[in-house]
């Protein structure tokens, strides 16, 4: 692949924990109800026609403003629906199905790995190795939290890693801002700190505070480059590189990036080649202390 040009935008990272809010008591109906995200549970995988159904209903509740709280939905299959069953069981007499953290800080979250690096789950939506598996290594090895390759994360490529927190499948997760504010903005999660080196975006996105103010000295951009096929003339990457740095200029590019917490950054196709090897190797150190290298 030929990159056309790049960096134009790095997205602040984010760890977010669950909601501390107290779950409305089952007997004690309130016009308010719902006031948290609802759990919705698919009792197969993702792609089928149960997941579909599922996800039609909660997209059309939405977009008919017939519920106004998130809907986050999460693949559950197993014994034909008898996990989905048994897992409702579990939560029998509950209205709201997130899990009180007790986490509040990113600094607690650390403090409890040091103890036992298998104390907390982190969830991310990449792969295992990947970037949000990357960036929480990056802070927690510049914390001081040694094994690192005993921290157990999870990575929902299907897009679940917020609804798994709400449903307290997991303790915390790594992901960009624009992958989970709703339900930050809606109080059912709880942002802990981005790994930008200041604050960013506006709002209660501008409230977050960083690692660093939290005396983690580290800071973790989630990149996005612009690639083209291989052989790709050079008088179109000079084309889409030209385009792409007018793109990030203008005001319209400036209001999406205040919206999602985005640092309005660009780089020419050499410098970010050059940017590319520095992170390799930056990665490479991390990845080989969990074992993914050597």
């Amino acid at each position: 692949m030929r990159k056309i040009a790049t960096v134009f935008c790095a997205a602040t990272l984010l760890f977010i924990a669950g909601s501390c809010a107290p779950s409305i008591e089952s007997g004690q109906p309130t016009n308010d109800y719902p006031k948290k995200s609802i759990e919705l549970i698919a009792p197969a995988g993702s792609g089928g026609e149960y997941d579909l159904t599922i996800r039609s209903i909660a997209q059309c509740l939405l977009d008919t403003k017939l519920v106004s709280v998130p809907l986050p939905v999460t693949n559950m299959p197993g014994g034909g629906g008898i996990a989905a069953l048994a897992y409702l069981d579990e939560k029998k007499g509950a209205n709201d199905v997130s899990r009180d953290s007790s986490y509040t800080t990113i600094n607690e979250v650390m403090d409890a790995l040091k103890e036992d690096p298998h104390a907390v789950t982190i969830g991310g939506i990449s792969a295992p190795g990947s970037m949000d598996h990357i960036q929480f290594l990056k802070m927690a090895h510049k914390d001081g939290v040694t094994n690192l390759r005993d921290i157990k994360y999870v990575g929902f490529q299907d897009g679940t890693a917020a609804a798994q927190l709400v449903g307290g499948h997991v303790d915390l997760i790594s992901t960009g801002i624009s992958d989970s504010i709703g339900l930050v903005e809606s109080g059912d999660i709880r942002a802990l700190a981005t790994t930008a080196e200041s604050r960013v975006g506006s709002g209660i996105v501008g409230e977050i505070p960083t690692c660093m103010e939290q005396g983690i000295d580290a800071t973790f951009y989630n990149w996005r480059g612009i690639f083209g096929p291989k052989d790709m003339p050079e008088y179109a990457i000079q084309y889409w590189e030209d385009i792409l740095g007018r793109m990030s200029q203008t005001e319209q590019w400036e209001r999406i990036c205040m919206k999602y917490g985005w640092e309005m950054t660009f780089s020419s196709q050499d410098d970010f080649a050059d940017f590319l090897d520095d992170v390799n190797e930056e990665y490479a150190v991390l990845l080989e202390e969990i074992g993914y290298l050597g």
